[in-house]
């Protein structure tokens, strides 16, 4: 690994921050048999045939759910799956409104042959202009994908925005950019588009929170139907629903997401879509604003629960000689020993079963607290190391106790 990705990996780590291009660097091999990750693989085959699903994943803060979804992204893009993970937001992204979620989907859209932006093309961009290059007939092609005749204003958008980016039309008329305008009504703002700038592009409607969903619905069927296997929405922080929202929007937002199941159980045409959505346990269990106070979405998800498996001592030494590799890599030390020894890992492993292991955020802290670890071992190599791992893992793990009590607070 070169010095820059390892010293990118180690600041994630020490922010508590998934590296999604890299995750795989420091997961221990045996996560991926532990649930929920060896269910949701299995998920995937299915999802790869055109089949639908849901799933909910429910795990306490400093768990490890934001770490699960990012390798099941990292898997289902080496899968060949389209994938777009977000996590949601009180003043952002909701699911009480539809239109905000198809604009950030499109947002943090990933292919496996286009995980970013590029060359100033948004990733669907990049995805329809190698699908045009490749089609005999643009048009021909669309009409042969089983798009639903309600959809043809996606339709002729996607048609435009082929021809376009392999110069069959025009990309400046009348004074407009219509990639621009193509942008704009792929990802709606709370402006909507005028009607003039509307026909530029050959649509009739704008994209509301009420026609949101099925323009999601029909470039899923697009997705698959240009060869990739399915669409991958990965949603974090799920638990705004119940602890930050007004009456009103959890309402929306639980109504709608009983619509989304529902949808999901239409299993024609074959889209293979796969929503997952990472939970905080209170979103199952508060009585009064959780999903107990919508029976209609709990009688339809009870059985789309996956648990999260916390870690164990085995997974954490494992997870902790491959963050000592990665920071090796980083060059900042001089040789190639090892910076700590694995009898040194064992004992900080233990120390944290000890004190930590009945806390949900272990996961969390361990990892935080080992970077931590690591460079007191570097700057104070003569130290007490009973001494060092009580230093680190008393402020780490008192840290976060601090933060989440004081946002319980809010």
């Amino acid at each position: 690994m070169d010095s820059v990705t390892a010293k990118a990996i180690v600041e994630s780590l020490r922010r508590g921050i998934a590296d999604q291009d890299h995750i795989r660097q420091y997961t221990a091999d045996s996560r991926l048999e532990r649930s929920p990750l060896r269910e949701m693989r299995d998920h995937l085959k299915d999802v790869g045939q055109g089949i639908s699903m849901i799933r909910f994943i429910n795990g306490a803060y400093g768990e490890g759910k934001s770490h699960t979804l990012a390798l099941l992204r990292q898997i289902a893009l080496d899968k060949d799956f389209v994938v777009s993970e977000f996590p949601l937001e009180t003043q952002g992204v909701r699911f009480d409104m539809f239109d905000r979620v198809l604009r950030k989907m499109i947002e943090v859209l990933a292919t496996p042959d286009f995980r970013a932006p590029k060359d100033n093309k948004t990733v669907l961009e990049l995805v329809i202009q190698k699908w045009a290059k490749q089609a005999e007939d643009i048009d021909d092609a669309l009409d042969g994908m089983g798009l639903h005749p309600s959809m043809i204003d996606l339709r002729s958008a996607i048609s435009l925005y082929g021809k376009i980016l392999v110069g069959k039309e025009v990309r400046h008329t009348g004074g407009k950019d219509r990639l621009i305008l193509l942008r704009h009504w792929f990802a709606p703002e709370p402006t909507k588009m005028r009607t003039a700038d509307r026909r530029m592009i050959g649509v009739l409607n704008n994209v509301t929170p009420q026609n949101a969903g099925a323009v999601i619905e029909g470039l899923a069927v697009f997705f698959r139907g240009i060869g990739y296997r399915g669409w991958l929405v990965l949603i974090d922080e799920q638990e705004i629903v119940p602890t930050l929202m007004t009456p009103l929007q959890r309402k929306k937002c639980n109504e709608n997401l009983r619509i989304l199941v529902d949808t999901l159980n239409i299993q024609e045409p074959r889209r293979g879509f796969y929503y997952v959505f990472a939970s905080a346990p209170e979103f199952f269990t508060d009585q009064e604003r959780g999903v107990n106070a919508y029976p209609a979405l709990k009688d339809r998800i009870t059985n789309a629960v996956l648990p999260l498996t916390g870690m164990d001592a085995d997974e954490m030494f494992e997870v902790a000689q491959r963050i000592q590799e990665i920071y090796r890599d980083t060059g900042e030390y001089p040789d190639r020993k090892q910076i700590v020894s694995d009898e040194d890992i064992r004992s900080f492993v233990e120390e944290i079963e000890s004190r930590f292991g009945s806390v949900r955020y272990k996961a969390r802290g361990f990892v935080q607290s080992f970077v931590s670890f690591i460079e007191e071992r570097l700057g104070r190599p003569d130290a007490l190391l009973t001494d060092l791992i009580d230093e680190v893992l008393g402020r780490t793990f008192g840290n976060i106790g601090a933060a989440l009590s004081a946002a319980h607070k809010k």
